[in-house]
């Protein structure tokens, strides 16, 4: 994601989902149910689908790549 990039909410919440994030390069911050957690390179985090969660890359000029996992995928 660019720098400064951001997602400052989510949709509905998916109860039968679950989420893997893993920071690939860069800075990743991960709100999750209002408590934030910074992440860096050959870091990762899980949670489930009925957390709120926002993410943002907090770098003013270095791109964050994350690799997102949705278990079940969504189609």
């Amino acid at each position: 994601m660019q720098a400064h990039g951001r997602n400052p909410g989510t949709g509905a919440p998916r109860p039968d989902q679950s989420h893997f994030v893993l920071v690939l390069h860069g800075t990743f911050t991960l709100t999750l149910n209002g408590a934030a957690s910074e992440l860096t390179a050959g870091q990762s985090i899980a949670f489930r689908g009925t957390d709120s969660y926002s993410w943002a890359n907090p770098s003013p000029d270095t791109p964050c790549e994350v690799l997102w996992v949705l278990s079940p995928p969504e189609i």
